[in-house]
């Protein structure tokens, strides 16, 4: 069942660059990215904020997708936590249902406090209440604007991690895969290497990788906190590489 009321919700500007939707877009493509803001848009314009297991069929043909897609698709992202699964299999996002909570309240609470500025104003109802919507509008808009100033990151971090994940799909050995302990180091690594550019990146991999001591410890966090070493091995190693190796700058974490 679907709301007669059509709301907006939050849409974090730098959502590519989260990890986990990094990983949904090196597995689905872009075609994967489109389809998760599709079960967001279905969830939020649900009553009860859930993608219902048996409108599957049905969001597959309005989505024009091949029938039996987007099952393994929703499951792939309840194992990756970008959506949860009920008890009933019904499928939902928690910022979904958090957001869609906070919309009924912000209802209650303006139908009370509206009333409540008519009656001490002395406004028409029509007019006090549009006043009232702008108002809380523009107030909600700016604590966005200031939550985004704080989110701001370097805008080498997305194409960063993005070329690490295409390289580790591509030549992994293990199950390695990537927490938030590897993006914080990614992050303290590029603020503190302003000038370091993605083909010196590409090649802090290709070294790590070729690189029989160092291969042993491919990650994300690892390439990061040795960026220094690794950019300098060089056709399987350099000399005094292991002195070299105890004597990292100590503003680099140590594994």
């Amino acid at each position: 069942m679907k709301t007669r009321n059509t709301f907006y919700f939050d849409h974090d500007y730098n959502t590519r660059q989260d990890q986990k939707i990094m990983a949904l877009v090196a597995n689905y493509k872009m075609e994967g990215y489109g389809v998760f803001w599709s079960c967001i848009e279905i969830m939020a314009t649900d009553t009860d904020g859930y993608l219902q297991a048996e409108a599957i069929p049905a969001i597959e043909a309005s989505l024009s997708m091949a029938q039996g897609w987007l099952k393994p698709y929703l499951e792939w992202c309840v194992s990756m936590q970008l959506f949860k699964k009920c008890e009933h299999g019904n499928y939902y996002s928690e910022r979904i249902l958090e957001h869609k909570a906070y919309r009924q309240k912000l209802a209650i609470n303006g139908q009370k406090g509206g009333k409540a500025r008519v009656a001490q104003a002395g406004l028409k109802p029509g007019l006090s209440t549009r006043c009232i919507l702008k108002e809380s509008k523009g107030e909600e808009s700016k604590v966005k604007e200031i939550k985004e100033k704080k989110k701001t990151t370097d805008m080498r971090y997305a194409p960063f991690l993005g070329i690490f994940l295409s390289v580790w799909k591509e030549r992994r050995q293990g199950d390695y895969g990537i927490s938030g302990k590897d993006g914080k180091q990614l992050k303290a690594f590029l603020s503190s290497a302003p000038n370091a550019t993605e083909v010196e990146w590409r090649t802090v991999l290709d070294n790590c990788l070729a690189d029989e001591f160092h291969a042993k410890n491919f990650s994300l966090y690892y390439c990061a906190a040795k960026y220094p070493i690794l950019l300098n091995v060089k056709n399987g190693g350099v000399d005094g590489k292991r002195e070299f190796e105890q004597n990292i700058d100590s503003k680099y974490d140590k594994l």
